[in-house]
């Protein structure tokens, strides 16, 4: 009961002091609108932003905002206040604008005064001076600044619990590229490259910096000339050249004056530019590839890269590019495959035919010379003096060589099967080939011995194992590969080449045909009528 009328009597008085202020209001002669501004005052008392002016979001329980003037108009400067009206960062700022928060007492802001752009926290102050006229957000802590023309960039990062700057590269370039781990730089028209922590790693001294065009690498250009940097400032290419590019991922190609040379990718010089061209043999034609074209083609196809340098032709090792024979060259043909089997050894090379100063030679893959260049004149097809092919071992076929007027054989490994003494010498059939020496004919075997003696005005191949022979002008008689006679002496006018065992003959004029025995066929319709002496398998020596 108490209680209750103690609470009566303060509620009433409180009423009986505001019924007196309003009576002493009226008494004194107090305006009423002096009423309303002290109801408004006393409402601002209880709202702590009362005394501000666009009031920005808040951001961690702090807002930008402006200081109220008495008139109620914005005041000129940009403040930071907290939820409970206290100043967190001065009103001195011409614009802030929130950017981060590192906990829940250090916002971040971009601030601007009349001298530029800078950075300031709630807990920190100014942590980047406003002395910046431009200030942009790269993303990763990372800011690009720009100051009397220069660009720069700063980290902002936290040291104590609270935002601070580092200088990572200093205000002291045109141009600042970011990319995912480096900076290309420029200054005017030259570029260099900076890591991620602003150390030189190119200098600025270069036309060009392109780090996307080689994965792992940086294409460079001085003075119109191109190289190769690692991105670790290694040079691998010196900035020497017209042009370079990819082989594979091993190799590159480098180009100076039309000539061309190759380095790896370690920064080795493998060949030095001296190159003007680079070819293959496809179907025995000669065909000019690039260096990126020849390493996608099937190395089991096309296993030699034929190099020119001034004209003189030699080839690379098709893997590593190293010199396999030098280009000393004027002529070297297409690489053949030779196997050999010595005393139950198989063993394999590969042969081609060179010629350096009108002499030919044979050389093997890995550049043993196996006969010197000292051949006038090499062929596979005698029958055909006037052929223009170019010789090559790209068959199984014997090779005739000449030195002055003097004739001998090579096999097809390239070894002497018969001595260059002869004035003229055949094709092997059964064994045997016709040789000419003094104005006489005869007969050499494989090893090259003289096996029938040359004593003949004139020969035949072997055919069916019998040749020719012309003992006279008007006399032929027949031997077999032992040299015996088999038919003798008989005068014909002409004489052919034994198949499926008939021989044609001329005689009187008139064409005949002969069987093994020499004697003369009645019935001619068995025969082989196409036989001729131009058939090209059997030859006439004389």
């Amino acid at each position: 009961m108490n209680d209750t009328r103690m609470f009566i009597d303060r509620r009433c008085g409180g009423l009986r002091i505001w019924i007196l202020l309003v009576l002493s209001c009226f008494v004194l002669g107090v305006p009423a609108q002096s009423i309303a501004d002290l109801a408004r005052k006393a409402e601002e008392r209880k709202d702590p932003l009362h005394a501000y002016t666009n009031v920005g979001d808040f951001y961690y329980g702090m807002a930008v905002a402006q200081k109220k003037l008495p008139n109620g108009e914005p005041g000129e400067y940009w403040g930071v206040v907290d939820e409970e009206g206290k100043v967190r960062i001065a009103f001195k700022y011409r614009s802030l604008s929130y950017e981060d928060n590192l906990n829940d007492e250090d916002n971040l802001y971009v601030c601007r005064t009349d001298r530029g752009y800078g950075l300031v926290s709630t807990s920190s102050g100014e942590i980047l001076s406003t002395t910046y006229s431009d200030l942009t957000d790269e993303g990763g802590e990372r800011w690009s600044v720009r100051r009397n023309g220069k660009m720069g960039i700063v980290k902002v990062g936290e040291a104590n619990e609270s935002f601070r700057v580092e200088t990572i590269i200093p205000c002291e370039y045109d141009q600042v590229q970011a990319g995912d781990e480096y900076y290309v730089v420029t200054n005017g028209s030259l570029h260099g490259l900076l890591d991620w922590e602003g150390k030189t790693v190119i200098a600025c001294v270069y036309d060009d910096v392109d780090l996307n065009k080689y994965v792992g690498f940086c294409s460079v250009k001085r003075n119109g000339l191109k190289g190769l940097m690692s991105k670790t400032g290694e040079e691998f290419i010196p900035c020497a050249f017209d042009d370079f590019g990819v082989i594979n991922k091993h190799f590159f190609w480098t180009r100076k004056d039309n000539t061309y040379g190759i380095y790896s990718s370690e920064g080795e010089k493998v060949q030095p530019c001296k190159f003007s061209s680079f070819f293959i043999y496809e179907e025995k034609k000669k065909k000019e590839v690039s260096l990126s074209d020849f390493v996608q083609l099937d190395r089991r196809q096309q296993p030699d890269l034929y190099a020119v340098v001034s004209g003189k032709v030699g080839t690379l090792d098709s893997e590593n590019f190293t010199t396999k024979l030098p280009c000393a060259y004027d002529y070297l043909s297409d690489f053949a495959t030779r196997m050999k089997i010595t005393n139950g050894v198989r063993t394999e090379q590969r042969l081609a035919v060179c010629r350096l100063n009108g002499k030919y030679g044979i050389v093997n893959s890995e550049g043993k010379q196996i006969q010197p260049m000292g051949f006038d004149e090499l062929r596979k097809d005698v029958s055909d003096p006037l052929s223009k092919e170019l010789p090559n071992m790209g068959s199984a076929r014997d090779l005739h060589v000449r030195i002055g007027d003097k004739w001998g054989i090579l096999t097809a490994d390239g070894e002497q099967l018969a001595e260059v003494k002869f004035d003229s010498v055949g094709v092997f059939h059964d064994g045997l080939a016709v040789v000419k020496a003094a104005e006489r004919y005869g007969y050499i075997d494989r090893s090259g011995a003289i096996v029938i003696p040359i004593q003949w005005m004139a020969a035949y191949d072997f055919s069916e194992g019998l040749a020719a022979l012309r003992v006279d002008k008007k006399h032929f008689q027949f031997i077999n590969t032992a040299g015996t006679v088999v038919i003798k002496s008989k005068k014909y006018d002409s004489v052919g080449r034994f198949r499926n065992g008939v021989c044609r003959v001329v005689k009187g004029g008139k064409v005949k045909w002969i069987d093994t025995k020499g004697k003369e066929l009645k019935d001619e319709s068995n025969s082989t009528k196409e036989e001729d002496e131009g058939s090209g398998a059997n030859h006439f020596w004389e």
